[in-house]
């Protein structure tokens, strides 16, 4: 969303975007839209000012949001209809507690009925567009995974999310993690944690993958961050030969 100039309620300029999406056309990319919702965006100033006050009374700001949220998803969507074909709709709405996350602006604001009122506003703009949620610090099972696991379980019971739809996982992978001392084991743990994900019916996605903390270009740092990104790799290709098809 920063590529778009928000320049007030319902006032966009489009031409950065635009740009891109022009760009890729070109040259035949596949387009991926997003974060359509996500607190650590470029915002402008008067969005700002307007959000920290909604902030400290999200009672009397509720609805204003949920009106500025869902207008500014349709006309993004609906203006890219014929060109992207999948949306990351929701980024990083998940706490350390497995809760949605209270430190979440757009969470405090709308409350817990967010994930809903994005993913119908996808929908009801263009149906056949494919959804991502996105997150980051769920790669193996614990409170945050968990609690992502039970958000996309509540979504997919509640009809919000089909077997088109992805489960993003932001893989922010430490090279101090000591699960990755045995790359084979760190892979099957991983393996445990997607296939539940995919047992909801949807389809899980590394969106993002690298391995931090690795200062050194020794031959034996290389060595383990090489293994780390193989352990990961080996695990999508391993789920897909384990279902039979591309999960």
């Amino acid at each position: 969303t920063s590529a778009i100039l928000w320049e007030g309620e319902g006032k966009y300029d489009w031409s950065r975007p635009d740009y891109f999406v022009s760009l890729l056309q070109n040259n035949e990319g596949k387009i991926r839209g997003g974060h359509l919702v996500w607190d650590k965006d470029t915002f402008p100033e008067w969005f700002n000012n307007l959000k920290n006050e909604a902030i400290k009374n999200p009672n009397i700001y509720g609805e204003r949001f949920i009106g500025i949220l869902s207008s500014y998803i349709k006309e993004a969507v609906g203006r890219y209809k014929n060109n992207v074909h999948e949306w990351s709709v929701l980024n990083e709405i998940v706490g350390p507690d497995g809760n949605l996350d209270q430190n979440n602006f757009w969470v405090k604001i709308i409350g817990p009925n967010l994930p809903r009122i994005a993913i119908e506003a996808v929908r009801s703009t263009d149906p056949t567009a494919r959804i991502i949620i996105n997150e980051f610090g769920v790669e193996f099972s614990g409170p945050k995974s968990d609690g992502y696991y039970g958000l996309i379980k509540q979504l997919r019971e509640q009809g919000l999310l089909n077997d088109n739809d992805i489960v993003g996982f932001q893989f922010h992978i430490s090279a101090k993690d000591p699960r990755f001392e045995d790359p084979s084991s760190a892979k099957e743990e991983i393996k445990r944690n997607l296939r539940r994900f995919i047992d909801l019916g949807v389809k899980v996605a590394i969106t993002e993958l690298d391995v931090m903390e690795l200062w050194s270009n020794n031959p034996q740092s290389l060595i383990k961050q090489a293994e780390m990104y193989k352990s990961v790799v080996e695990a999508c290709f391993e789920l897909n030969l384990d279902y039979g098809k591309p999960v």
